[in-house]
């Protein structure tokens, strides 16, 4: 496979402090859920993501054969590894054209969408990209499913694309709005557009949503070790092996991709976790749409406690990562 641009290989060890984000991140490998960082220029965002692809688990068997399926092209496998075994992590940079992004157009192929299938599409500066491709991709994420036109067969095709999103973006036009300092040279008008282009077609999808925060003198005092991303890897791998137990004989994979019927059936709360969730939803005025991601992500994190239903605990861990999305 290869990336649009190089990607070193990253161990979450090697990244001190940022716990909270690093936390979210397992949550999001765990459950398969859509994850955005924000934060200024230089806290460590593009690190953290391009660490993201150590905590995916393994694929299965038949994920591996579908996903090499689609690398049978020209330049994306290797007569040393004809087979893809890890997670597709396709990176895109905000000049990624429409046709790049989704496939078909003036040459027969596969498009970075298509190529994520069972994997991640990493979107780093959100705000920067062209509206046309977040829009596309949102289609995507929507249908989880890829019509685009192949020039080789001359006739629209339609495939499956099980895609999970990651994405960061700043907190404003310079970068600068939140950096020690605060030597951000945004008007308030400029930032609020900004935001608003962050808050775009992608937005609904986002299920986690944390801020990343300079971490400078607070980590040097600490003797707490850093986990590995294999350590944080065997719980993730734990979490998916009960998910694959639980929607065994459908067509899901994930938490993140329950619909209203499996939230009824998987996601039940008692009643102090229901108080909880009605609290939640009064006071950050949540949608129906975003009371379902809660509750997945909510199922995801009783899942790596190994718990067979959600606590008030997991619930409102999930609540605080919802109440990051009200930048």
């Amino acid at each position: 496979m290869k990336p649009l641009f190089p990607l070193p290989e990253i161990d979450l060890a090697s990244i001190r402090g940022q716990w909270h984000a690093k936390r979210a991140m397992e949550i999001a490998a765990a459950g398969g859920h859509s994850l955005l960082l924000r934060g200024a220029k230089g806290v460590g965002k593009t690190r953290l993501v391009l660490a993201f692809p150590s905590l995916l688990p393994p694929m299965t068997p038949n994920e591996q054969i579908e996903v090499t399926s689609r690398y049978r092209l020209p330049g994306l496998l290797s007569p040393q590894a004809p087979l893809v075994t890890e997670r597709p992590f396709r990176p895109l940079t905000p000049d990624a054209s429409l046709s790049q992004v989704m496939g078909g157009g003036g040459k027969a192929g596969y498009g970075e969408v298509a190529l994520a299938h069972r994997g991640v599409l990493l979107l780093d500066d959100l705000a920067a990209f062209q509206p046309e491709v977040l829009q596309a991709v949102s289609t995507v994420l929507d249908q989880r499913s890829l019509l685009f036109w192949d020039t080789s067969r001359q006739r629209p095709r339609t495939i499956p694309a099980h895609v999970q999103l990651v994405a960061s973006t700043l907190p404003c036009p310079c970068g600068l709005f939140s950096a020690p300092g605060n030597h951000c040279t945004c008007s308030a008008e400029q930032r609020l557009q900004y935001r608003v282009r962050v808050v775009g077609p992608l937005w609904p999808h986002v299920d986690l949503a944390v801020g990343v925060f300079y971490q400078e003198g607070c980590v040097e005092q600490t003797t707490v070790p850093e986990e590995s991303s294999l350590q944080v890897r065997e719980r993730v791998q734990a979490a998916r092996a009960i998910q694959w137990q639980r929607f065994a004989g459908t067509e899901l994979a994930w938490n993140a991709e329950m619909g209203q019927v499996e939230i009824e059936q998987f996601c039940a709360l008692e009643r102090t976790g229901q108080l909880l969730l009605n609290d939640a939803i009064r006071h950050l005025l949540l949608s129906s749409n975003e009371v379902r991601k809660l509750l997945t992500v909510a199922r995801t994190i009783a899942d790596l406690d190994g718990r067979p239903s959600i606590a008030p605990q997991h619930l409102a861990e999930a609540i605080l990562y919802r109440g990051q999305s009200s930048w």
